[in-house]
């Protein structure tokens, strides 16, 4: 397994629950550090108690793969971040292409599992394999295309459940991934290319995300006449079967939903094709940002102007909090945050159940272990994120902690209406 993150640790432990014999390699010594100790480089519901069932034995963490270490079947999870322009960088791919070019032999696999711009396996990865190993792919090794598509939170849950997407580089690789991937669940779909299986996962991301801005949007729109935007969609959605709307969000974060729908973008670019929607969702999602953002300036100047340092409490610092991850990759807490700062507002305090502390330190906050220090004489407290325990805390005696006037912006809902029929509290929500 190369790349040891969200992807890569959790499918190199899930197949070593298979009975696989499963190497780990990361660039990263600090996560190869935290892991050889046990430790978990971040938080996934049930992985830290397979690490230490299977470190050392099914699975360990290697810095090269040659002499012992020798393996048949390399799975590429690295990251495939964007550069400025929000333009694919491939160039950690690269890398890892060159370097495992050289050690290919005839007969392995590589299982690429980043995602990808169309067509990157056949037309990137494949040559530099070729050129550095000396073989040819499809005759001497295997080259497959196998999308990660499980969500942060539940990714070992659907590693087992969710059927498997493969394609590989032409019909005589048939069942070379499929006899690894049907050890873990019992749906294998073939479809007929590599760029079959890298457009599915640019796909199903793509489609949530432009979903999300479609209810962004629409509580951008109810927010200007005065109305609830998650009371109007939970009535669209009550009993109507054509339904599903997703309830509104601070936005879209995430490291994959943020960037692949740009991934498709390019893709379809190189092919002549200037996909609007796409665009238009991420502009859309990005709005809601700005939209708390002037709404949390605007109380602070009308109603905390005579306070020098006013205290904003941010709960959630990770991109979500249902499933809990404590993934900040991409978090509209985080670019939230980064405005109130802009704007001269330093005095931030941050909880998060999951989120490890020197992730939150990281961005210039404060860090609060105690929820409810965090409240007291708090002038803001901003939803960041979704997590259980923010609704299942006594948040009207919380509220009582605060300075009055408070603003409690629940951007995701979570809380009732009735807040707002509280003396000197400013509740709002999308």
């Amino acid at each position: 397994m190369i790349g040891l993150g969200y992807v890569g640790l959790t499918l190199a432990l899930c197949l070593a629950e298979c009975g696989f014999r499963v190497s780990g390699f990361d660039k990263s010594k600090k996560v190869i550090k935290i892991i050889k100790k046990g430790e978990m480089p971040f938080y996934e519901a049930g992985l830290k108690h397979l690490l230490k069932k299977y470190l050392g034995q099914r699975f360990i963490v290697t810095d090269n793969f040659t002499g012992k270490n020798v393996c048949d079947t390399y799975i590429i999870a690295v990251g495939s971040p964007l550069n400025k322009k929000n333009k694919p960088d491939l160039h950690d791919l690269k890398d890892v292409a060159e370097d495992l070019g050289i050690i290919l032999k005839r007969g392995d696999s590589v299982i690429l599992r980043s995602t990808v711009p169309i067509g990157a396996t056949r037309n990137f990865i494949i040559p530099i394999l070729e050129e550095k190993s000396g073989l040819k792919a499809g005759d001497d090794f295997f080259v497959s295309f196998a999308p990660e598509r499980t969500v942060s939170g539940c990714a070992l849950e659907e590693l087992r459940t969710l059927p498997q997407v493969i394609g590989e580089i032409d019909k005589k690789n048939a069942g070379s991934a499929a006899r690894i991937f049907s050890s873990m669940t019992d749906t294998i779909v073939m479809v007929d290319s590599l760029e079959e299986a890298e457009i599915v996962k640019l796909i199903n991301n793509t489609y949530r995300d432009v979903t999300f801005g479609f209810a962004n949007e629409v509580a951008l729109i109810a927010q200007r006449w005065g109305m609830d935007g998650k009371k109007v969609i939970e009535a669209a959605n009550h009993g109507y079967r054509r339904g599903g709307i997703p309830l509104p969000s601070p936005g879209v974060g995430g490291y994959c939903l943020t960037k692949d729908p740009f991934i498709f973008i390019e893709s379809a670019k190189s092919k002549g094709y200037d996909p609007l929607l796409f665009k238009h969702a991420r502009n859309t999602s990005d709005k809601m940002i700005d939209f708390i953002s002037e709404h949390t300036l605007s109380f602070l100047k009308n109603y905390k102007n005579h306070k020098r340092d006013p205290k904003i409490l941010i709960l959630g610092v990770a991109f979500k909090g249902n499933p809990a991850t404590s993934d900040v990759r991409w978090s509209t807490s985080i670019s939230l945050i980064k405005n109130l700062q802009n704007a001269s507002y330093n005095n931030i305090f941050a909880f998060d159940p999951v989120v490890r502390r020197d992730d939150i330190l990281i961005h210039n906050i404060k860090h609060v272990v105690d929820i409810k220090k965090g409240f007291v004489d708090t002038d803001v407290i901003l939803v960041g994120n979704n997590h259980s325990y923010f609704k299942e805390m006594e948040i009207k005696k919380m509220l009582s902690l605060t300075s009055k006037p408070v603003l409690l912006f629940d951007s995701w809902g979570l809380f009732d209406k009735e807040l707002s029929e509280l003396k000197d509290v400013y509740y709002k929500r999308l």
